[in-house]
């Protein structure tokens, strides 16, 4: 019921505007064309922001057609009304034509970071292969060359975002059958030396960064990062509403992203639930006699799709100094200048603040941890990234954990033979 009202009450929003209707769960745009009745439905999810997104789109198609340089199967390249119309369905439609309607397709439901990541993308791609290249003519080897070029002033690991955003591409415009083939963009990418070995601190390193931060509230944040793998973003968003101390468990429910501070869903589009270390728990105990008994803040959460929802939040970690205007929440630049000071009075070898996330995983690694929990602790979709990036600490720990497994079987009654 809940979700049949959602609808029923962003149906209103179309109420009164001609042309745009809906049509199921999405938007559909209705308009004349050569003395036809043209129904095309949009491929966005129904919300505030996509209507406005409708209407806008609606408003440029009208203007086109009375320009008389209106081009059917650049707004709807998938259109059953091609044939209707007389039309070629596989259009030859250029790179730049496709990144248009792509990034226009996706843009209602990517976040600003992803669109502006994109964009580079798109814009290095169209310089190298040339704008006017038919996108039907793409073959695997201008994908080997543009990979190649990239590498020439780019870190592998932007290379790899690059390619997977122009992998979105050519996957979208082989569902629009502008292309006949399908890439394999994990070919090109396989190997690329993206840098993303862990490089985690020992359990005394640690204890030398804790020893030497005085700031309570710092040396929270620190166990907490240590002893739940929460990513950075997503501990400067934790509410106190998102505690429970009772069943030892934390709710990540947002992020907080480093461009403008936006609040988000998690890395993944999924919230998930957090065991506590004690630890962890002592140092979130701590933090309430802090920060528990302060006032609430109003942020905008934005969801996929364009949809932006008002939330009250008490912050879990609270920076001293506020921004006039930002909501009381840490700011990632906040928090280097600490860190480098702790790095430096400890002694300790210099490590980016995100290491402590690779720093609970290789601890849970190393003690046998259960692969399929640390990942869905640390908010993998799946253990492979564990494989990936922490492959020597998993290797390191057969013997021990081959050990452990037989001692539990010899309790079982199992006896060599």
């Amino acid at each position: 019921m809940g979700r049949v009202n959602a609808i029923d009450n962003l149906s209103t929003l179309v109420a009164g505007m001609t042309g745009i209707e809906v049509h199921g769960s999405k938007l559909r745009l209705c308009f004349s064309y050569k003395g036809h009745r043209c129904r095309e439905v949009l491929d966005v999810p129904l919300s505030k922001a996509n209507v406005k997104f409708a209407a806008n789109k609606l408003a440029a198609i009208k203007h086109e057609i009375a320009l008389g340089n209106f081009d059917y199967s650049k707004h709807f390249p998938n259109s059953k009304a091609l044939v209707r119309l007389g039309m070629n369905k596989a259009t030859r439609m250029s790179l730049a034509e496709a990144v248009s309607v792509f990034t226009e397709s996706v843009g209602p439901n990517v976040g600003i970071s992803t669109m502006r990541s994109y964009l580079s993308a798109f814009r290095r791609m169209t310089l190298f292969l040339g704008p006017e290249m038919p996108i039907a003519d793409l073959l695997p080897m201008h994908i080997e060359r543009l990979r190649n070029d990239l590498l020439s002033d780019c870190q592998p690991r932007s290379v790899k975002t690059y390619l997977g955003h122009v992998g979105n591409l050519l996957s979208w415009a082989a569902r629009n059958e502008l292309i006949e083939r399908q890439f394999d963009i994990r070919v090109h990418a396989a190997k690329l030396n993206t840098g993303k070995s862990a490089d985690p601190f020992e359990h005394w390193e640690f204890q030398k960064l804790l020893e030497v931060t005085s700031n309570e509230q710092f040396k929270n944040m620190l166990l907490v990062l240590a002893y739940t793998g929460i990513r950075p973003g997503e501990l400067r968003a934790l509410s106190w509403g998102d505690v429970d101390v009772e069943k030892r468990v934390i709710h990540i429910q947002r992020n907080i992203t480093q461009h403008k501070m936006q609040f988000k869903l998690p890395k993944t589009n999924r919230t998930r639930i957090v065991h506590l270390m004690p630890p962890a728990l002592a140092a979130l105990q701590e933090q309430f006699k802090i920060t528990g008994a302060l006032s609430d803040a109003k942020v905008d959460m934005h969801l996929p799709g364009g949809m932006i929802v008002r939330q009250t939040l008490r912050p879990v970690f609270r920076p001293t100094r506020l921004v006039p205007g930002r909501p009381p929440f840490y700011s990632a630049v906040f928090l280097v200048a600490p860190w480098r000071a702790a790095i430096k009075k400890s002694g300790v070898r210099y490590r980016r603040a995100y290491q402590l996330r690779h720093t609970f995983a290789s601890w849970n690694i190393t003690a046998h941890g259960n692969l399929a929990f640390i990942a869905e602790q640390m908010g993998h979709n799946s253990a492979k990234m564990l494989q990936e990036v922490y492959g020597k600490w998993i290797e390191s720990s057969s013997r021990s954990e081959a050990d452990s497994i037989w001692s539990a079987m010899q309790k079982n009654g199992h006896l060599p033979q």
